[in-house]
């Protein structure tokens, strides 16, 4: 064999070498890719639920903001528990059975 044959065959041995460890390189990162991929799919689920949560739970605030203020007693509720008492006999009868129900 000729030099020039031989020197071309040590030069495709080391091409084919640096090959070999560039496979090996990208072999690498794409494992690394790849389980970058999931923890990132994950996380954008874990986002979408705590996403849901918390419209969830500011709906759920809305709602009962709302019937707190629904519930509240009116502003002159002072007033009204200030008054004299009921002096209609047939009120004690009609609270008695409000209470029986």
């Amino acid at each position: 064999a000729s030099p020039d044959v031989v020197a071309i065959g040590r030069d495709i041995d080391a091409a084919d070498r640096s090959l070999a460890r560039l496979q090996d390189v990208y072999s690498y990162y794409a494992e690394k890719l790849v389980g970058t991929t999931d923890k990132i799919d994950k996380l954008r689920a874990t986002c979408d639920r705590m996403e849901t949560q918390v419209k969830n739970r500011e709906a759920a605030a809305l709602k009962l903001a709302a019937y707190l203020d629904a519930a509240a007693p009116p502003k002159d509720a002072g007033s009204v528990f200030a008054q004299k008492p009921v002096d209609d006999p047939t009120f004690s009868e009609r609270a008695k059975a409000l209470d029986k129900r």
